[in-house]
């Protein structure tokens, strides 16, 4: 609720205040054959998201300009992704309190703020609703064998894939909930029903490349071996912020591209992966499948922003939004188990593990209602992103940048200044600094 007051802040003025697309609905059509009326800038050149676009233009045509209207669209689709959740986590453990307790995580935590907060992050919110309910239709036809699920569960894919990008893993999630909560179905027909999802990823993926003619945002971050040991840092830092969410940074990570797999950074991240994945989750899929299922949800569904394909971002708090679920997941599995070893009652039926439940969802909580108010306006947010991370060239020139929205070009100098010394050949700070001297005579 502290987000709802601020106004639209870097990325949202392309996607909504200067794209006048939205601004009619009859341009609806023309959202799904023209990617320029996405956004302006070079945004319209990174992304295929008719529906999210569609969304902008319905708010508009209710909000006009107000931004207090998107950010409250923004806040419901995030209380009814956080229903769904509950939803599928009952469905996955046939436990209501492991349901119950993961979905105020997934509502409560930090991480979310960027996604929530921000009207960019509408894509996220949006896509995910329908992905949710995808997947929960998908395990109602396995468990029922009702055609009429087995369909929703596909159109539904099919509009999460035109929200955002990310909803392209939901076919190996469908397999991979095939494979820990097997039915006496035969294994022929489980993977027949498969094709129609692969189907539809893949004809997505043709008519995105097809319009904006490229497959990745841009040519890359240079080798692949620095990359692969560098995004190893990454996995385990996404990792870190679910379970201490500290530190988040809107946008502006700067992250060091590894030299050498001697670092030792990298040397940690990658024992701690193989120690994960080739130990921890055999372990957990012969003993807890629930818990296997949990942490392979949140390593298949952060595929899409490792960089296989290049994005122009190596690692950003509001990727964390679909896989923080497999965290909100494992959390209350643990919790559980230890509460059946550790049932000591402190207040008539309150328990040891009821209590840390409950001093958990407060404190993300009260985190996130504190990070939610850093996004009310530009300076706030450009502020807080500079002092989580100071080397950031971007975050730097975006503050700047703001400063001189409000005419503060002694302010904005500073800034503008240090990201030139950071990145010298980086066009948007010199532009903005040159702007700042103009002024000033």
């Amino acid at each position: 609720m502290n987000s709802l007051g601020g106004e639209f802040i870097w990325d949202d003025h392309s996607f909504v205040v200067n794209n006048t697309y939205i601004r009619n609905l009859s341009n609806s059509l023309l959202f799904f054959t023209n990617h320029y009326t996405g956004a302006t800038d070079q945004l319209s050149s990174d992304v295929y998201r008719p529906l999210t676009t569609m969304s902008y233009a319905i708010d508009y045509a209710i909000w006009h300009l107000n931004s207090f209207g998107y950010r409250v669209t923004n806040l419901i689709l995030h209380s009814a992704n956080a229903i769904l959740v509950c939803i599928l986590l009952l469905l996955l453990s046939e436990n209501f309190f492991i349901a119950f307790f993961g979905s105020l995580i997934f509502a409560s935590h930090p991480a979310q703020t960027e996604v929530v907060a921000w009207i960019s992050g509408r894509s996220s919110v949006l896509f995910l609703f329908f992905y949710l309910a995808s997947l929960i239709f998908y395990i109602r036809f396995s468990r029922e064998k009702k055609e009429r699920f087995y369909l929703l569960s596909l159109s539904l894919f099919a509009v999460s894939l035109l929200s955002k990008e990310m909803s392209i893993t939901l076919p190996l999630i469908l397999m991979l909930y095939d494979i820990h909560f097997p039915s006496k179905e035969r294994p022929k027909n489980r993977i027949l029903r498969y094709i129609p999802y692969i189907a539809l990823a893949v004809f997505y993926v043709i008519l995105r490349v097809s319009l904006i003619k490229k497959v990745g945002q841009f040519e890359g971050w240079g080798d692949p071996y620095s990359l692969f040991l560098t995004m190893s840092s990454v996995v385990i830092d996404y990792i870190r912020v679910l379970f201490l969410p500290f530190k988040l940074c809107a946008v502006g990570y700067v992250i060091p591209m590894a030299a050498s797999i001697k670092e030792p950074r990298i040397i940690f991240s990658i024992i701690l992966l193989i120690a994960i994945i080739f130990a921890g989750i055999p372990i957990l899929f012969r003993r807890h499948r629930v818990l296997s299922f949990a942490i392979l949800w949140f390593f298949i569904t952060l595929l899409p922003v490792l960089n296989i394909v290049p994005i122009k971002t190596l690692r950003a708090d509001r990727f964390l939004y679909l896989p923080s679920i497999g965290f909100c997941l494992l959390i209350p599995c643990i919790a559980s188990l230890l509460g059946e070893k550790f049932n000591k009652p402190v207040i008539g039926r309150i328990n040891i593990i009821m209590v840390f439940c409950g001093i958990l969802i407060m404190s993300y909580s009260l985190k996130s209602s504190l990070r939610a108010k850093d996004w009310k306006d530009g300076v706030t947010i450009g502020r807080k992103t500079v002092e989580a991370s100071p080397n950031s060239a971007w975050a730097l020139t975006a503050l700047g940048a703001n400063f001189i929205k409000s005419d503060n070009y002694s302010a904005a100098i500073g800034p503008l200044e240090k990201a030139v010394a950071l990145c010298g050949w980086y066009e948007s700070a010199r532009g903005a600094l040159g702007e700042c001297y103009l002024r000033l005579g």
